[in-house]
């Protein structure tokens, strides 16, 4: 019985792969990129995307639960579609789904770069601190090399051993996205490592 089952999952996993092939999939309808600013994960084990103000379902059956996080640029294709009243996004496979990755670059060459890119970057950590907003949430800030620009994690993407790793000194790597405040250019910081 236990074979018998088996040669039947094997022979339908391989009419589904035969038939993927010769079934022409319909070209996406629209391109968008941006910036993952929140990662749900829903019930049926897929995951959705916040970005910008756009959902994006990625459905486990098209394998398209990869890893994402907050502060991610993804590029992404597929249709718009409605469900139980609210729009999301749906990209038709894995291929439909990019993520782009940081850019190597000095601290000089981040605080030239506009707002929103994503960057990878080693640099010294000096004058860190934790210090809480006006909205009453606690962030670690910091300033990175010669240049002292300044570097943000906000609450929630940080967590003791990343404090820790900050305050130890020494040469860090860091992904992070570029900024300005107060017109000035800076960094918000997503991962360190050393």
């Amino acid at each position: 019985m236990a074979r018998r089952c088996l040669v039947i999952g094997l022979a339908l996993t391989l009419l589904l792969a035969v038939a993927r092939r010769w079934i022409a999939l319909p070209e996406p309808q629209e391109r968008f990129q941006g910036q993952v600013t929140r990662v749900l994960p829903t019930v049926g084990g897929g995951v959705m995307l916040r970005v910008g103000k756009r959902m994006v379902m990625l459905s486990p059956q098209l394998g398209l639960v990869g890893p994402f996080v907050a502060g991610d640029q993804v590029e992404v294709e597929g249709y718009e579609r409605t469900w139980r009243g609210r729009k999301f996004f749906m990209p038709l496979t894995r291929a439909h789904v990019r993520k782009q990755e940081a850019r190597s670059v000095s601290v000089a060459e981040a605080m030239a770069l506009p707002s929103g890119q994503r960057v990878h970057l080693q640099a010294v950590p000096d004058s860190v601190e934790l210090f809480q907003s006006r909205a009453g949430k606690t962030h670690l800030r910091f300033v990175l090399g010669p240049e002292r620009c300044p570097a943000i994690m906000f609450e929630g993407s940080y967590g003791p051993a990343e404090v820790e790793l900050v305050r130890s000194g020494g040469i860090l790597e860091l992904q992070a996205e570029t900024d300005r405040y107060r017109g000035k250019p800076s960094l918000i910081v997503r991962r360190v490592s050393r």
